[in-house]
């Protein structure tokens, strides 16, 4: 039954499984900001229950702690972005990329989610501004979604432009 069992098996997997985890949970930038920037319009303008619900316990607590820590979690990336960008720490390809990823999509969820804050109230307010922060929201859940269960397989996820951006990253680190 055993015969086949290498010590180093045992070694490979939690290697993997550590890897793959962090990976995943460097996602928690970009799910945040999502959530602080369009949880409200999408959880609490509807008739369900269990979504306002879902809302008023566990959601408003991230978006409390994102606005109480709001420079420490930018703190936080930006040290992660630049572990990871400048491979000072010994961490696999696929960590260091995956992580980049991550951080850029955060970014990116927030800068989205700024620049929609200063839009005029009636538009966000609308049914223009309702249906885009839905298309926003979907959108940017999905590549968290798709990202995850890529990495959770071993694969490199494919972003537009923000793949390419963490592959230039990791490339020049190695100058």
């Amino acid at each position: 039954m055993y015969k086949n069992w290498k010590p180093d098996d045992n070694l490979n997997f939690l290697t993997n499984i550590l890897e793959r985890g962090s990976s995943i949970f460097s996602f928690v930038f970009a799910l945040n900001e999502t959530l602080y920037y369009f949880g409200a319009n999408i959880f609490l303008n509807n008739e369900s229950i269990i979504l306002n619900y879902l809302y008023t316990e566990h959601i408003i607590e991230l978006q409390t702690f994102q606005e109480t820590y709001e420079y420490i979690i930018f703190g936080t990336m930006i040290f992660l972005f630049t572990i990871c960008s400048t491979n000072k720490i010994p961490l696999t390809r696929f960590i260091r990329y995956n992580t980049i990823q991550a951080i850029l999509l955060g970014v990116i969820c927030s800068c989205v989610g700024s620049i929609f804050m200063y839009l005029p109230m009636g538009f966000r307010e609308g049914i223009m501004g309702a249906l885009l922060t839905n298309f926003l929201f979907l959108l940017s859940t999905g590549v968290i979604i798709y990202s995850s269960i890529l990495i959770f397989f071993g694969k490199f996820p494919t972003i537009p432009i923000i793949s390419e951006a963490a592959r230039i990253q990791i490339q020049k680190s190695h100058y």
